[in-house]
């Protein structure tokens, strides 16, 4: 697994080498757990820092769009016209239309 997150690292593409960390600290957290109790055999701060990576790795995932994904025309059209397009998605538009 480490030589696919290293050449996928080298490739430069930033969303991928986040894919490939993700999976990487993912197979680490799994592959860390005993086969009796399913339980980390891990440190638990080593378990709590992967733990806090990997939700961090997902979260900047989240936040770069993904060049495959379809983009609906109305979407487009907002992101290329509106002044507010910049702010996070989960926001409304403001109120007073500025």
């Amino acid at each position: 697994m480490s030589d696919d997150l290293e050449n996928i690292v080298k490739q430069g593409d930033y969303r991928e080498s986040l894919i490939a960390l993700r999976d990487y600290v993912a197979h680490e957290l799994q592959g860390n757990r005993c086969n009796t109790c399913r339980m980390s055999q891990l440190r638990t701060g080593d378990t709590a820092s992967l733990v806090l990576r990997l939700q961090k790795i997902i979260e900047d995932i989240r936040a770069i769009p993904d060049p495959n994904e379809e983009v609906d025309e109305f979407d487009a059209l907002i992101a290329r016209e509106a002044p507010w397009a910049s702010t996070p998605s989960n926001l409304p538009p403001p109120a007073d239309g500025s």
